[in-house]
This record gives structure tokens, sequence and C-alpha cells, in this order.
């Protein structure tokens, strides 16, 4: 994926430094201004504690006030309750790729929060037929718990809560807040 993605950022002339690291320690060369969790990142940290290691490495790599960005499924269409239904398809170079994101009733541990999926990869190479079953377990969390993630980080604060990538749009339960975004904002000394 950094490989295509690198191809991608160089075809539009945007420069980009990609780095492969543990989500709960890692450091950047130079601190930022804003870093995003994209696609339910969060959710491949199944502990309290995986968490807040990973908030702990982000404000590390923020500057002073710098924001944090998470992006979720909204707790509507995806949760511990209601797993909901996911299909991907695609097709390029003439090798056919369809992902289904559990291909059996999900397993939910009610008291860490989190499900496991068994997942189904089916990819057709030209002809050559192959299919990949796999498993992930993921993290299921609300907004009240990330606040408390956070405030147990001790680096990170909830700034807003958003139903998508508008600001007017406020979290709640109607048809156009389809995602749950929550911006955390780096904590300093003086912050009190």
């Amino acid at each position: 994926m950094l490989e295509l993605g690198d191809a991608w950022s160089a075809a539009e002339g945007a420069r980009v430094e990609w780095l492969t690291a543990d989500m709960r320690d890692f450091r950047l060369d130079q601190p930022v201004d804003l870093a995003i969790c994209m696609f339910d990142g969060l959710d491949a940290l199944p502990t309290n504690d995986d968490i807040v290691r990973h908030l702990r490495a982000v404000a590390r790599s923020l500057s002073p006030h710098g924001l944090y960005v998470l992006e979720y499924t909204h707790p509507r269409d995806c949760s511990v309750q209601r797993y909901g239904d996911f299909r991907y398809a695609g097709r390029r170079d003439g090798i056919e790729v369809e992902v289904t994101w559990a291909i059996e009733p999900p397993v939910v541990d009610l008291v860490a929060g989190t499900v496991e999926v068994v997942i189904e990869l089916r990819v057709n190479d030209r002809g050559w037929p192959l299919r990949i079953i796999d498993t992930a377990k993921e993290r299921f969390l609300l907004p009240q718990e990330i606040v408390l993630l956070a405030e147990r980080s001790g680096v990170l604060e909830v700034a807003g809560w958003y139903g998508d990538f508008d600001l007017g749009q406020p979290l709640d339960m109607s048809p156009p807040s389809r995602r749950m975004i929550g911006v955390l904002r780096k904590r300093t000394p003086h912050d009190g």
C-alpha cells in the first residue's frame, strides 16, 4: 500500500513522506500540526493500554496545540450490537479482487468492546483464482470512551465531534451525520 500511495502521490505532484511503524510507538523526525487516522484505523488497537500508548506516540509528534483527527464509521452503521455487511470489490490490470468482511456472525466480547470477524478475500489474477480466509479483531469506541482515553493519556484532549468532514455537521443520528469524526488537540503544560 505504501508503494501504491507513493506512486499516486508522485503522479499528483505531491511530496509525501511515508512511515512504516507500530502505531503504539513511533516518532516523527519533525513535529506536525495535523495527524489523521482514517478508515477506522484506531480499531486495530484492542486494549485501552494500546490506545493510550498510541495517543501518546501521536502527541509526541504533534506541534504545540497540534490536532489529531480520528475518522470512524458512524456507530449507527457498525457497532458491537449491529455489525453490518461490508463488501468491497475492484479491478485493475486484469486482476479482480473482492473482499467480504464478516462472512460468519462476528464473535463479540462485550467486556473488551471487541468483535472478531472472519474475512474472505477472493482474487482472480487473469484466470487464476485465489481465496484467502483470515480473521480480524476490531475495537469499537464511542465518543465518551475516546474522551476518557484521551484524558488518561495526559497529553491530548477532545476539541470537538462532527458527523462528517464538515464543521457544520454535528455528530448525531441524522442521515447527514455519516461518519464519527473526533478532533483531539495536544495539551501543553500551560493548559492546566
